[in-house]
């Protein structure tokens, strides 16, 4: 799996890189081996402050004809990196147990 990192008008320490890789680790079990995942981390207000922490999630898997996009603004990057982390799970599983759903036919001796 390909990942790749954007920051956006900060600068950001090797802390929270560390603790971006080590949420996004259980995502990327999920993922197909080919698939491709962007994160970008955009400071809105920079040193203003606020609910400007924005980090952005999109994922390009094959045979999917849409990426998942997901993005979440926080006051600090862990909470908003924990939220897409849990909402990306919940999603990947949805998506997982739609495909297995979807290749379940009815039973030949109920017809």
């Amino acid at each position: 799996m390909n990942c790749n990192y954007k920051v956006r008008h900060t600068n950001l320490d090797q802390a929270t890189l560390d603790y971006c890789e080590k949420r996004m680790a259980r995502i990327k079990k999920l993922l197909p081996a080919n698939s491709y995942m962007e994160i970008e981390f955009i400071d809105e207000f920079g040193k203003r402050g606020g609910l400007d922490k924005r980090v952005q999630v999109d994922i390009s898997m094959p045979g999917e004809k849409q990426a998942i996009h997901l993005e979440n603004s926080a006051l600090d990057w862990k909470s908003s990196i924990d939220y897409l982390q849990n909402r990306l799970e919940e999603d990947l599983l949805r998506r997982k147990e739609k495909r297995i759903d979807e290749g379940r036919g009815p039973r030949p001796d109920k017809l």
